[in-house]
C-alpha cells in the first residue's frame, strides 16, 4: 500500500511539473521578467473567496480595490476558471516583454472555459484562428483550446501572442534549465528577471548568449506569519554570480548602535563598489542642491573602503507623525582612509566657524556641535568619519549580531505600531530584516502584533 501511495505522489509531482513546463515552453527567454504565481494561494491569503459566481473580496479589501473593473474583472474569472475546473490557477505565469504586461494559463477545457458566463468578459469575434475578447474595462483576453492569454492593453492582442508564442519557438524560457527550474518551486510566486539585453545577438548564438547572461531570482513565500523572499544573481547556466565591490561588514562598529535605534542598515564594500546607482537614483529625486551636495560627497564615497553603516531611531513620541530631524536620533559610521576622514573633519570645521558656530573639541578629538535643537558628535571613530546625535559608545547592547555578522548587506528596520504614522494605520508594528552576501540575499516581514494572514495585512496598508 504504501509503495502505491508513493507511486501516486510521484505520478503527482511529474504531472504538476510537466504542467509547468508546458507553460514555460510558451514563453519566450529574451522577456524581460517571467513570474509563477500560485493564484489560488495568493487570493486565499489575501482574504479573497473564489467561487463559481465569481470571487467575494472582504470588505476592507473591496474598499481599496473594488473600484477597479480590471482587477474586479481578472480576479471573477479566476474564481470561474478554477471552480470550473478549465484551469488550474495555481499554475499561472505572469510576462514583461517588449513593454507588454501578459498573464497565461494552460487550459485543461477549452471549451469549458469559451462557456464561461462572467459579467466581467465579453467575447468578440476570432482572428488570425484565436478567440479574442475584453476583460473588465479594458484588458484583452486571446484564447486557443489550450491555452488563454490576459494582456493589459487592448491594442494588436493577437499580434502580441503570435509574436510571443513565435519568439518562444525559437527560445523558450524552459529551455533554460537553471532558470525553469527556479521557476517551477513552487513557492507562492517565483520570478526570474533577465539582467541582459540579448535582443541584437544573432539567433544562432542566443542560446549561448541566454546561459552567459546574468539573472536576478527570486522566491517569496509566506510561513508562521512571514513574508519571506530568497533572491539569487546567477548565470543563465545557475552559477552563481557574487556583486563586485562588497566586503564582510565589520562587526566591531555594531557595538556603537543603542538598542533604541529601529532602523540598521550596514554594508561592507571596497573601492570596487559602483556607486553610480544610489548617487543617480538621489539626483533624480532631488532637485538642484541635491545635485551639489552629491558633487561633493561623491569623491569620499568612493574611497570608501570598509563598513558604512547608518542606524536611527525615535527621539520622542512625535518621531513618526512628524518627520523634523530634532525628533530623532541617529548614528553614521564610514571607514575610510585617515587622511580622508581628516579632510572631512577639515571641512566641518571650516563650515562651522563660516556659519559663527565654534564646535566644542573632547579629549579624544570628537567635535561636539550644537545642531537640531541637540549635539551633534563628530569625529574619528574606528577607523571611520562618524557622525552621531549621542556620545560614542562601543558597548551599546543590541540583537544585531545574528542578522550582520558575516554578512555582506544587512537591514534591520523595527516600527512597533503603525498607529503613530496616521490615523488609520493599525496598531500592529512592521519587522523588516534582510541580508545579502555574495550572490544570495534573504528577506523576512513580519507584523508584530497583528492577526491572520500576512497577505492580507499588507494588503491593508495600500
Amino acid at each position: 500500500m504504501n509503495k502505491i501511495i508513493l507511486t501516486l505522489i510521484a505520478v503527482l509531482c511529474m504531472m504538476s511539473c510537466s504542467r509547468r513546463t508546458e507553460l514555460l515552453d510558451t514563453i519566450p527567454a529574451t522577456a524581460q521578467a517571467t513570474g509563477m504565481i500560485d493564484m489560488k494561494r495568493l487570493c486565499d491569503e489575501s482574504g479573497i473567496t473564489l467561487s463559481a459566481t465569481g470571487a467575494d473580496l472582504s470588505p476592507a479589501l473591496k474598499s481599496r480595490i473594488g473600484s477597479s473593473k480590471n482587477t474586479m474583472g481578472l480576479l471573477d474569472l479566476m474564481g470561474r476558471l478554477h471552480t470550473s475546473g478549465a484551469a488550474d490557477i495555481s499554475e499561472t505565469a505572469l510576462i514583461v516583454t517588449d513593454n507588454a504586461a501578459i498573464m497565461t494559463l494552460i487550459l485543461n477545457d477549452g471549451d469549458e472555459f469559451k462557456n464561461i458566463d462572467s459579467p466581467w468578459l465579453t467575447w468578440g469575434e476570432k482572428s488570425g484562428g484565436l478567440d479574442t475578447g475584453t476583460l473588465g474595462d479594458d484588458m484583452a483576453v486571446v484564447a486557443s483550446n489550450d491555452q488563454v492569454w490576459i494582456l493589459q492593453d487592448n491594442v494588436a492582442p493577437v499580434k502580441t501572442v503570435k509574436k510571443l508564442l513565435d519568439d518562444a519557438a525559437g527560445e523558450s524560457i524552459g529551455g533554460i534549465e537553471a532558470i525553469a527550474r527556479s521557476l517551477t518551486r513552487g513557492d507562492l510566486a517565483d520570478i526570474a528577471i533577465n539582467g541582459s539585453d540579448i535582443s541584437k545577438t544573432p539567433a544562432k548564438e542566443r542560446h549561448e548568449a541566454l546561459l552567459e547572461s546574468s539573472w536576478t531570482t527570486l522566491g517569496v513565500k509566506t510561513s508562521d506569519g512571514r513574508l519571506n523572499a530568497d533572491i539569487r544573481l546567477i548565470k543563465g547556466t545557475g552559477e552563481d554570480i557574487p556583486f563586485k565591490g562588497l566586503k564582510p561588514i565589520n562587526p566591531a562598529l555594531l557595538g556603537y548602535v543603542p538598542g533604541s535605534f529601529g532602523l540598521t542598515v550596514a554594508m561592507g564594500v571596497t573601492p570596487e563598489f559602483d556607486w553610480s546607482a544610489i548617487t543617480g537614483l538621489a539626483a533624480l529625486a532631488g532637485g538642484f542642491q541635491t545635485q551639489a551636495a552629491l558633487a561633493v560627497i561623491t569623491p569620499y564615497l568612493e574611497s570608501v573602503d570598509g563598513t558604512v553603516l547608518i542606524s536611527a531611531g525615535p527621539a520622542n513620541s512625535d518621531a513618526f507623525s512628524d518627520p523634523d530631524p530634532s525628533n530623532w536620533q541617529f548614528l553614521i559610521m564610514a571607514a575610510m582612509s585617515q587622511q580622508k576622514i581628516d579632510q572631512l573633519l577639515g571641512m566641518i570645521r571650516t563650515m562651522m566657524f563660516t556659519a559663527g558656530v565654534t564646535p566644542r573639541v573632547e579629549k579624544d578629538g570628537t567635535m561636539v556641535i550644537p545642531q537640531y535643537g541637540t549635539n551633534l558628535y563628530v569625529g574619528c571613530v574606528d577607523g571611520c568619519f562618524a557622525v552621531s546625535t549621542l556620545p560614542f559608545d562601543p558597548n551599546r547592547q543590541n540583537a544585531l549580531a545574528p542578522q550582520f555578522v558575516n554578512k555582506e548587506v544587512a537591514a534591520s528596520i523595527l516600527i512597533p505600531s503603525l498607529a503613530g504614522i496616521t490615523g488609520n494605520a493599525p496598531g500592529w508594528g512592521v519587522d523588516i530584516k534582510c541580508d545579502y552576501t555574495g550572490a544570495q540575499g534573504h528577506l523576512t516581514l513580519s507584523l508584530p502584533g497583528s492577526e491572520g494572514s500576512v497577505i492580507s495585512n499588507i494588503l491593508q496598508l495600500l
